[in-house]
C-alpha cells in the first residue's frame, strides 16, 4: 500500500496528505480504486513524466487528440507563468491589450492565441533578414505594445520542447525528427521554436477538440453554472470567477453550463460573511466533453430534459 511505503520514510507526510495524494491519482485514473492502489496503464505513462499529474494527462491527451501545439503551450504556461503582464498603474491598458487576444470564453485559448501571434511576429521578423539586434528590439517592442513578457514566452517555448522530448522518450509520440530539446542559449537570446510533428497537430485549430484535451487533463476540476441561481458550484463548493479571468462578469453570456479551471484561490475578507473561492484560470466547455471524458457523472432525466451531475 502507498501509505505504508510513505509512512516508513525518514520524514513521512501526514496521513491526510497521503490520502489526498492517493485520491488525486485515483481521480485522474492513474491508480486503481480496487483497494490495491496499483498503477493503471495511464498511470504507468504518467509515472514517466516529471510533471503535475493533471499537466501530464493533459499533454498525453493532446497527443491522442492530435492538438499537441496548443496543449503543450497551455501546459507550459500553467506550469510556469502567464505570458501576459499587468504593470502597476497600467492595469486598464494591460486588460484592453489582453482582451484583443480573447477567444471563445477561455483563459487557456486566450494565452494560446497570444502565443501564436507572438510566434508569427517572430517568424515574420526573422524572414525579413534584419540584424540580430534589430530582431531583438522588434520583439521587445511587440511585447511592450501588447503587454506580453518576452522572457516568459521564451521559457514557455523552451518548456514545450522539453515536454515534446518527454513524450518522444516514452514512445508516446513517434517522429524521425530530433526535437533538439537541449538547444537553448540564453546568452545569444535566440528563440528556438518547438517543432510539433504535423500528424500530432491535425486538430490544433478545433476548439472542441482542444477543450476536450483540457477537460481530460484537468478533471475533476469542473464547475457547473446554475443559471436560475446564477451560482457556480463544484459539488458542495461554491466558486466565483476571478477578476483576472476573461470570463469575469460574463456569466450570463455563457452558452454552456460547464466550466473547467486549473487552480482555485481563497480570498479572506473580514467584511464578508464567508470566504470566497475563486477559479484562477477557467474556460467554458461543452457538455459533450464532460459526458465523454468525466469519470464519475450521473445523467438524470428531469421533465424530458437530461441533467448532468458531476
Amino acid at each position: 500500500m502507498s501509505s505504508d511505503v510513505l509512512g516508513a520514510a525518514l520524514d513521512p507526510p501526514t496521513q491526510k496528505m497521503i490520502d489526498n495524494a492517493i485520491l488525486t491519482l485515483q481521480e485522474v485514473q492513474a491508480l486503481t480504486v480496487d483497494g490495491n492502489e496499483s498503477l493503471t496503464p495511464l498511470g504507468a505513462h504518467l509515472s514517466n513524466l516529471p510533471v503535475d499529474v493533471h499537466i501530464g494527462k493533459m499533454i498525453l491527451f493532446g497527443a491522442i487528440f492530435k492538438c499537441l501545439d496548443p496543449i503543450l503551450t497551455i501546459a507550459a504556461s500553467l506550469s510556469f507563468k502567464s505570458p501576459f503582464v499587468r504593470p502597476f498603474g497600467k492595469e486598464d491598458e494591460a486588460d484592453a491589450a489582453r482582451a484583443r487576444f480573447r477567444i471563445d470564453n477561455s483563459d487557456f485559448l486566450t494565452v494560446y492565441k497570444a502565443y501564436v501571434i507572438w510566434r508569427e511576429h517572430y517568424l515574420e521578423a526573422k524572414q525579413s533578414n534584419i540584424s540580430h539586434s534589430s530582431l531583438i528590439r522588434k520583439m521587445r517592442n511587440f511585447c511592450k505594445d501588447n503587454f506580453l513578457s518576452q522572457q516568459n514566452l521564451e521559457m514557455i517555448e523552451d518548456m514545450k520542447r522539453q515536454y515534446l522530448g518527454l513524450l518522444i522518450s516514452i514512445g508516446f509520440v513517434k517522429t524521425d525528427e530530433n526535437p533538439d530539446i537541449n538547444h537553448y542559449d540564453v546568452k545569444r537570446s535566440l528563440i528556438q521554436l518547438c517543432k510539433i510533428p504535423k500528424v500530432y497537430n491535425l486538430h490544433a485549430e478545433s476548439i472542441p477538440v482542444v477543450n476536450a484535451a483540457l477537460t481530460a487533463g484537468l478533471y475533476p476540476k469542473i464547475a457547473e453554472y446554475l443559471r436560475q441561481s446564477s451560482k457556480i458550484v463544484n459539488k458542495d463548493m461554491e466558486l466565483d470567477i476571478h477578476p483576472s479571468s476573461m470570463l469575469f462578469g460574463k456569466k450570463k453570456t455563457l452558452l454552456s453550463e460547464f466550466l473547467i479551471y486549473n487552480t482555485v484561490v481563497m480570498n479572506s475578507n473580514s467584511n464578508q460573511m464567508k470566504d470566497r473561492v475563486y477559479m484562477w484560470e477557467t474556460a467554458s466547455i461543452d457538455a459533450v466533453a464532460v459526458i465523454l471524458l468525466a469519470t464519475n457523472i450521473d445523467i438524470k432525466v428531469m421533465r424530458k430534459r437530461r441533467k448532468i451531475q458531476i
